[in-house]
C-alpha cells in the first residue's frame, strides 16, 4: 500500500489498529533515495532492486525497503550468502528471510484485512459479471423458447396440412376408382350396343332381301291374271304378298329405329366416358 506522505501512512496504520483489521506495510511516496548497498555477490544471488521496477516517486521507498536484500533459490543459499556478507539480507523464492543471526519463514500466515477485502472485491466483481452473464443467458433462453414455440406451431400446422392432404389424396383415389368403374360399365354398355346395332343391320339386310323377293312375286302375280280362277288366286296371293311386304317394311323400320337408338346410346356412352376421362385427368 502506498501513501502520499508519512502522516497519511501513520493515519492508515492507526485506522487498522483501531479497527483491529490486521497489519499492513505502507510505503511513503517522494522519499529521498538513500545509500544503495552494492558490490559483488556470491554465485546464485541477485540484487532484489535489479528484479523490480517502480515509479520515480516510489524509488526512495523501494530502495529503503529492498536495499541490501538479495534473492536466492533456497535457504541453504541464503545462509551461505549471509555467512559471507553479514550486512546483507537474503530472501528465498519461498519467502524465507535470513539475516545475521536471525531467520524467519515457514508457511503463509493468516490473511490480513486488506487481503480479505481485496478477495471480497474480486469476488464481488466476479459475481456482478456472473449476474450479467446469467441475465444475458436468461434473455437468450427466453428468445430460444419463443422461437421453439413458433417452430412447434409451424410444425403442427405442417402436420395438419399433411394429414389433410392425405385425406384429400385418399378421396381422390376413391373418386378415381369410382370413375374407373363407371368407365368400365360405360365401355361394356357401348360394346353391347354396338353388337345390338350389328344384329339390327343384319336383320335389316335379311328383311330387305325378303322384301325384294315378295315385291318380285307380287309383280309376277299381277302380270299373270288371265282367267277368273287365276285372277281369284292371284288376288289372294297378292293380298298375302302385300301383308308380307308391309310386315317386312315394318321390320325394316324397326331395325332402322333400333340401329339409330343403338348409335345414339353408343355416342352418349362414348361422350360420358370421354367426360369421365377428362375429369379424372383434371383431378390434382
Amino acid at each position: 500500500v502506498a501513501a502520499p506522505s508519512a502522516t497519511r501512512a501513520a493515519d492508515a496504520l492507526g485506522a487498522l489498529r483501531g479497527a483491529d483489521a490486521g497489519r499492513a506495510a505502507v510505503v511513503v511516496e517522494g522519499a529521498a533515495v538513500g545509500t544503495v548497498v552494492c558490490g559483488p555477490l556470491p554465485d546464485g544471488a541477485r540484487w532484489a532492486l535489479d528484479l523490480v521496477t517502480c515509479p520515480d516517486e516510489l524509488r526512495g521507498a523501494v530502495v529503503s525497503a529492498l536495499g541490501g536484500t538479495v534473492v536466492v533459490d533456497s535457504i541453504a543459499d541464503a545462509t551461505r550468502v549471509v555467512d559471507e556478507r553479514s550486512e546483507l539480507r537474503a530472501v528465498t523464492l519461498h519467502g524465507d528471510v535470513v539475516r545475521h543471526a536471525v531467520m524467519s519463514g515457514g508457511s503463509a500466515g493468516r490473511q490480513s484485512a486488506l487481503e480479505v477485502q481485496s478477495a471480497i472485491d474480486a469476488a464481488s466483481t466476479d459475481l456482478s459479471r456472473t449476474r450479467r452473464e446469467v441475465e444475458e443467458l436468461t434473455a437468450a433462453l427466453a428468445g430460444a423458447t419463443e422461437d421453439l414455440v413458433a417452430r412447434r406451431e409451424v410444425t403442427e400446422e405442417a402436420l395438419a396440412a399433411l394429414h389433410e392432404s392425405d385425406a384429400q389424396l385418399g378421396a381422390v383415389y376413391e373418386h378415381l376408382a369410382r370413375l374407373g368403374q363407371v368407365a368400365r360399365l360405360a365401355r361394356d354398355e357401348m360394346h353391347r350396343l354396338v353388337a345390338q346395332c350389328a344384329k339390327a343391320e343384319v336383320a335389316r339386310d335379311e328383311t330387305r332381301v325378303s322384301l325384294e323377293e315378295l315385291e318380285e312375286r307380287l309383280r309376277m302375280a299381277e302380270a299373270t291374271s288371265d282367267s277368273a280362277e287365276v285372277s281369284s288366286v292371284s288376288t289372294e296371293e297378292r293380298d298375302r304378298a302385300a301383308d308380307a311386304v308391309a310386315q317386312a317394311r315394318a321390320v325394316e323400320m324397326e331395325a332402322r329405329l333400333a340401329r339409330r337408338t343403338a348409335e345414339e346410346r353408343a355416342a352418349g356412352v362414348r361422350g360420358k366416358a370421354d367426360g369421365l376421362r377428362r375429369a379424372a385427368a383434371r383431378r390434382p
